[in-house]
């Protein structure tokens, strides 16, 4: 039997001095898994379910179509009038009609869908270039053909934080059309979605969430081998920075003290000697580099090549 000073000690723990003035315990945690009025501060926190992590992921990506209408004579130039941009779920973030800087010659109505009527309620070019600007921010572009909209709006994207479904062979391939060769929007959802676009007229609404679709079908690959190539651009920067610093060392000259302080006709001995030498380096140079194809060229490594002339 043990002792009861032994019990005691096990029943009544020490309890700790806390320098700081008042004593602070740990908070009671009930045994049966219910939790009190007050938390304990390392109460674990559960951990985001798979669908709450994707949600999450597929707020960064937006998919963006614009419509053009012609300026300038015969309709040449290419102005924007109306930009679109709908979320991963294809829900639509903006859209707005866009009055294009200088007058419209062609409203290009059967390809853009545009209309005299559009223009009335339209908002200024800059405006909307802000508006654009400031909703990408961070985020992943999707487009098909998407450095024709960025050069409407007049802005650039960054190219890592850019998905341009129409140079992506995998998704031509996944359609049955060649892997290098330009595929037409229209196309590719008639093939992979089985969905007709574009029957009357252009609607950048109905392109953007087009091309939201035909991205989602190759997200997961498309993602992992961006992320595959990311190490070895890092490896190739990196191996790289070394030798421009080695150029810069080396050929960064300064002048000696001695040169310094010589004499102007002391300076003008001492580079001619020092233009002979580099002319004697030269002739060196070019002897032995004459030695060298004779000897290459006598000893047949040529002939084979000269034989088909």
């Amino acid at each position: 039997m043990p002792s009861k000073a032994a019990q005691s000690v096990s029943v009544t723990p020490k309890k700790r001095q806390c320098p700081f003035g008042e004593e602070q315990t740990p908070k009671k945690q009930l045994l049966n898994g219910k939790s009190g009025s007050t938390c304990s501060a390392d109460q674990s926190v559960r951990p985001p379910t798979e669908p709450q992590k994707n949600c999450n992921n597929n707020d960064r990506y937006l998919a963006m179509d614009c419509e053009m209408v012609g300026c300038g004579p015969r309709g040449s130039i290419s102005a924007l009038a109306r930009c679109s941009i709908v979320s991963h779920s294809g829900q639509t973030v903006y859209d707005k009609y866009v009055k294009p800087q200088h007058p419209i010659t062609d409203y290009r109505t059967p390809y853009s869908g545009i209309r005299p009527q559009h223009m009335l309620h339209a908002i200024p070019f800059t405006q909307a270039q802000e508006e654009v600007r400031k909703i990408l921010q961070n985020k992943v572009v999707i487009g098909h053909a998407i450095y024709n909209d960025f050069k409407a709006l007049g802005f650039s994207h960054p190219r890592e934080m850019t998905r341009d479904t129409s140079r992506y062979p995998a998704l031509n391939l996944h359609g049955g059309f060649p892997a290098r060769s330009p595929v037409s929007l229209k196309r590719l959802s008639r093939s992979l979605l089985g969905r007709t676009i574009q029957q009357r007229g252009h609607s950048s609404v109905e392109d953007a969430r087009a091309t939201m679709d035909l991205y989602k079908l190759v997200q997961h690959r498309w993602e992992e081998e961006l992320k595959r190539r990311q190490p070895s651009e890092m490896s190739d920067s990196s191996s790289s920075s070394p030798r421009k610093n080695t150029q810069k060392t080396t050929t960064s000259t300064t002048p000696s003290p001695n040169r310094m302080s010589m004499s102007p006709e002391s300076r003008k001995d001492s580079s001619n000697d020092d233009s002979k030498a580099q002319c004697s380096k030269r002739i060196v140079k070019t002897r032995s580099i004459q030695n060298f194809l004779s000897d290459q060229y006598w000893s047949g490594e040529f002939l084979n090549v000269n034989q088909g002339l």
